[in-house]
């Protein structure tokens, strides 16, 4: 049977916490379902911005089911997006292929501050 997912999850036994996947538009994405609620997606946000020097670039955008705020690290100019919806909880998206080693460390750094 076809995949109909929008997504392809890409098979690790790395991480335990959350799960690792490449979107249809191409992007890297690592998931946390657990953190499951806007207060919890507020929260480890904060910390992985703040443990990353993450500097905000503009607002939170928030409809009703989902929030999504971009981030900007000066090391090698990496674009990352720190969001949260009602189907998969928290997730960080690579906003292109330079900015995956950063998705990479904050994967790793979940790993180990939300278990």
């Amino acid at each position: 049977m076809k995949n109909l997912l929008p997504f392809k999850p890409i098979k690790q036994n790395y991480f335990k916490v959350g799960e690792l996947w490449r979107g249809a538009d191409g992007n890297l994405n690592y998931t946390i379902g657990a953190i499951n609620t806007p207060a919890k997606y507020f929260s480890a946000r904060d910390k992985v911005a703040k443990h990353f020097h993450l500097m905000p670039i503009g607002f939170t955008c928030s409809p009703l089911d989902a929030l999504t705020r971009p981030y900007f690290c000066w090391r090698n100019f990496a674009v990352i997006r720190l969001e949260w919806d009602i189907w998969c909880g928290f997730f960080v998206s690579a906003a292109n292929p330079r900015s995956e080693w950063l998705l990479m460390k904050i994967a790793t750094f979940c790993e180990s501050e939300f278990k």
